[in-house]
């Protein structure tokens, strides 16, 4: 276990972080809600905070609804979900403002090394739109649709899951919905199967299920939130282990595989404080350092007991300071 205090100025609030990632020398943490959206960035090695890219309005360089980022070799893409454009910064000492790019209805994309694809996710569902009724869209560096790929298992106009549910491995694009328990690798040439998820005996609606509740546009989410059915999961991947936090009959579960061995084991509820002192209120962000990184509020610690190592770093953090779990199996 590793813990990482990000020291965060007092006149920032960092809630809910919808994602998290570094480059080696930064890290990079995404808050999605309230007036403090935006990216912030820390120093990886000393957590100390070096600056926050960008700020919401809708002038050069300013975003409104950030939606994920995506790191290349040198610099970060943001998506503004309300402009549908990327907003493009070097990841030098600076982190200026390159330039901005439409894109159309995503909220997330990432890169394919092997000849610069980019793969999102598709949000259309008009059936005048091309590739509608597709999973994923495959995009050159101007996001101009090259192609679809992985049929729907059903066409609607609302979403679930988290915002970015892609990264990449090995050069590799990897993805996922949340209506199969897929996880797709695109090369970019071919889509493939790289995962087929197991949930510990909780299963998937069937394709007619979910065509059922969201018949003529119904907003269906509602209903399979309590249905039984797994209705969200979040997957994390690291060099020996695979995660997934996911939730069914309205209940919080947490799956943790390695590769190793092929052991797996899944937690619920305050069992989950054997992973962390945040019991079921977990939530996974994203990986750091090849380790899965759960963010703990220290104002929200400070009203807990706990254990030695991590009672010393909150005693001396202020209340506005985040601390980093790093959860790995090594």
């Amino acid at each position: 276990m590793q813990y990482l205090v990000l020291d965060v100025p007092d006149d920032i609030v960092l809630g809910n972080i919808d994602q998290i990632a570094d480059d080696g020398t930064y890290l990079y943490l995404l808050q999605t809600q309230s007036a403090g959206a935006g990216v912030y960035v820390f120093d990886l090695a000393t957590g100390f905070f070096k600056c926050k890219i960008g700020n919401r309005g809708r002038g050069p360089g300013e975003y409104v609804i950030p939606m994920s980022f995506t790191l290349t070799d040198n610099r970060i893409c943001i998506v503004d979900g309300a402009s549908q454009k990327v907003m493009s910064y070097d990841t030098g000492d600076d982190f200026r403002y390159v330039g901005d790019r439409e894109t159309g209805d995503i909220s997330y994309f990432e890169r394919c090394d092997g000849n610069g694809h980019l793969v999102s996710g598709n949000n259309s569902y008009y059936s005048d739109l091309r590739f509608h009724d597709k999973c994923f869209l495959v995009m050159d560096s101007t996001f101009t649709i090259i192609d679809g790929m992985i049929d729907k298992a059903f066409v609607s106009g609302y979403i679930t899951g988290p915002l970015k549910p892609a990264y990449v491995y090995d050069g590799k694009v990897r993805l996922y919905t949340q209506t199969v328990p897929v996880i797709y690798e695109y090369d970019g040439k071919d889509m493939t199967v790289v995962y087929r998820l197991s949930f510990d005996g909780f299963s998937f609606p069937s394709r007619n299920y979910m065509k059922k509740i969201s018949r003529g546009g119904k907003d269906y989410t509602g209903t399979l939130r309590e249905s039984g059915y797994i209705s969200y999961y979040d997957f994390f991947e690291t060099g020996d282990a695979l995660m997934t936090l996911f939730m069914a009959g309205g209940e919080r579960y947490l799956g943790l595989y390695s590769k190793p061995d092929g052991l797996s084991k899944v937690w619920s509820g305050e069992g989950m404080a054997e992973i962390s002192p945040y019991g079921g209120s977990i939530f996974i962000s994203g990986v750091v350092r090849d380790r899965f990184a759960i963010v703990l509020p220290v104002s929200e610690l400070k009203k807990s007991v706990l254990p030695s190592r991590l009672g010393h770093l909150v005693s001396d953090a202020s209340e506005t300071d985040i601390i980093l779990q790093l959860v790995g199996i090594r």
